[in-house]
């Protein structure tokens, strides 16, 4: 399915909802209902400092483990491409240290969880992998040095 909204290209793949609707139908615990907020909010984060670095999205891809977002207009520095890629992981990081706070003052087991889901999510962001938001910060440190 795909569709425009705000002049953005937005596809939604057929493996993406089958995985989404039986992620939903399978978990008893209510875990997958934070790992979509802590998902949204990363997404969420590379968004923002996007807009802040006057970069547009064209297109937002929903697929199958994966969120992809192409930018459109002017080519970004290196400073700009950096701060885009950390956006998203420091987001969940951000969301983490609240959430930290909140379990200390209420001893919840909704903030505990919305802290370990964010610093989780946030921390394997961060992996120095190709396709992970670490693996983009890797490759534009070493590709400065070179």
């Amino acid at each position: 399915m795909s569709f425009r909204l705000f002049g953005i290209r937005f596809t939604i793949t057929v493996p993406f909802c089958l995985l989404l609707v039986f992620m939903l139908l399978v978990d008893r615990t209510g875990l997958m209902g934070w790992m979509l907020l802590a998902v949204l909010l990363h997404e969420g984060g590379h968004l923002v400092c996007m807009a802040a670095a006057s970069a547009r999205p064209r297109a937002i891809r929903l697929q199958a483990g994966a969120i992809r977002i192409e930018k459109s207009g002017r080519l970004l520095t290196r400073r700009e491409e950096l701060r885009i890629a950390a956006g998203g992981p420091l987001t969940n990081l951000f969301c983490a240290g609240g959430g930290y706070i909140l379990y200390g003052c209420t001893g919840t087991p909704a903030a505990a969880l919305f802290f370990a889901v964010h610093l989780l999510y946030g921390l394997f962001n961060l992996l120095p992998l190709l396709g992970l938001d670490g693996g983009t910060i890797c490759y534009l440190f070493l590709s400065r040095r070179m």
